[in-house]
């Protein structure tokens, strides 16, 4: 048995429902050798065919592979869906994921909340390497993890949700963990109106990693195994918001990349607000040596994505693409390294604003440096001290490195000046 629900349908035909149920505390198996038989807390639907969770609760579930549902296909001949509405997702735990894994089934969730559900890191599932003096497992931890199909997620939120923000350093050789893991090679990650807040990450992807890896179901001895194809998926953002999330940079390999968002793979996000999202330097440093900001866009020798970002808010994160520096709008550089993301343009159109009213117009443009990077800012414009809000709306033009791969129209940068509240 693989979870205290389990359930096996090959019939393609076939439909599943769960209506008005509750799953409360249920625990999976968990041998002294620290093998766990049962890879789920709560449901596992091993199915063929169309499944629905309607109207239900999984709460203070702890598994393996999922803390609450596992869902996974028969076989690859047939289609395999699941429907999750209306329903509640709180203080699960999970090892690999806190609250649903779903492996070639398509998944649409809507009108759902993912409140507190906890990546779990038990060091007795991981193995300690003498030289490091570090413990390893799992390269990633999330709350939901997609492989091979699509997900689709409409008017829900997460809150609270991620890793533990207490856990030691030394715990962590994981390289991702966030919210979402989508791990799905030709396939397309959408979400719409829908509210991601308060909710920790670490490594890479604070809230949504988009790349390619595989799962590993043994953890000792230590086995690493790498999808090497380069992922084809597409992400679809549209009118959600993220705001007051972490990314912690607890990890012993690799550096944090993406407060909120890591794309490796073709991108589109209109009309979404990030608002005071917050990357959390280790004890060793104060920001790692390549920083990024709330959107990291991998850069790929193989491969040209296209991450399309329109009609977007960026309130107050830390840290911020631009900032205000001795009076003037430029690309914030930290350690050395301009915060770029492989997306932000370094030419472009910009209207700029105070107190919500537009002034006159701008231009973005970069200065080159003798023996530094460039300098990207925003031409004989110079702020002034007081009680304003600035704001400047980018539109990339002709000039900039992503003009011919990318949209980056409408999007506003917000600069706090004095006390007054962005929000």
């Amino acid at each position: 048995m693989n979870a205290p629900l389990y359930y096996k349908n090959s019939n393609s035909s076939s439909q599943i429902i769960i209506k008005d149920s509750r799953f409360d505390s249920n625990v999976a198996e968990k041998h002294e050798n620290n093998y766990w038989p049962n890879l789920c807390g709560a449901v596992f639907l091993y199915q063929n065919g169309k499944s629905i969770i309607l109207n239900s609760t999984f709460e203070n579930n702890m598994g393996y592979s999922s803390g609450a549902l596992y869902l996974e296909r028969v076989n690859s001949i047939s289609p395999a869906s699941t429907e999750i509405i209306n329903s509640t997702f709180s203080s699960n735990t999970g090892f690999t994921t806190a609250a649903i894994y779903h492996y070639s089934v398509k998944l649409s969730i809507d009108n759902t909340n993912f409140t507190n559900n906890i990546v779990a890191y038990d060091k007795d599932l991981f193995y300690y390497d003498d030289y490091s003096d570090q413990y390893y497992g799992y390269d990633f931890g999330s709350v939901i993890l997609t492989e091979h199909n699509d997900l689709t997620i409409n008017h829900t939120t997460f809150i609270g949700n991620g890793v533990p923000s207490n856990i030691s350093e030394n715990y962590f050789g994981n390289q991702y963990g966030g919210i979402i893991i989508f791990s799905a090679p030709d396939y397309n990650l959408t979400i719409d109106n829908t509210n991601f807040t308060s909710n920790t990450g670490v490594g890479q992807g604070g809230i949504i990693y988009s790349e390619r890896i595989t799962t590993q179901q043994e953890i000792k001895p230590p086995y690493y195994s790498i999808d090497d194809r380069l992922s084809d998926n597409r992400v679809l953002i549209n009118n959600t918001i993220f705001s007051n999330n972490k990314l912690l940079d607890k990890i012993y390999r690799g550096q944090a990349k993406g407060i909120v968002l890591y794309l490796r793979g073709n991108t589109i996000i209109d009309n979404t607000q990030f608002i005071s999202n917050k990357y959390v330097p280790n004890s060793n440093q104060e920001y790692n040596e390549e920083p990024t900001g709330v959107i990291y866009k991998e850069s790929d020798e193989y491969s040209s994505y296209f991450c399309d970002i329109t009609n977007c808010d960026f309130i107050n994160n830390d840290p911020e693409n631009f900032i205000i520096n001795n009076n003037e709008i430029v690309r914030n550089i930290i350690n050395g390294h301009p915060l770029e993301d492989n997306y932000i343009p370094n030419y472009g159109d910009v209207s700029y604003y105070i107190n919500g009213v537009e002034q006159e117009k701008y231009q973005l443009t970069t200065i080159p440096q003798e023996d530094n990077d460039p300098i990207v800012k925003v031409a004989d414009l110079y702020v002034q001290e007081g009680y304003r809000i600035y704001k400047i709306i980018i539109n990339q033009t002709e000039e900039s490195k992503y003009y011919y791969t990318q949209n980056f129209h409408n999007n506003a940068y917000y600069f706090l000046m004095k006390n007054y509240n962005l929000t």
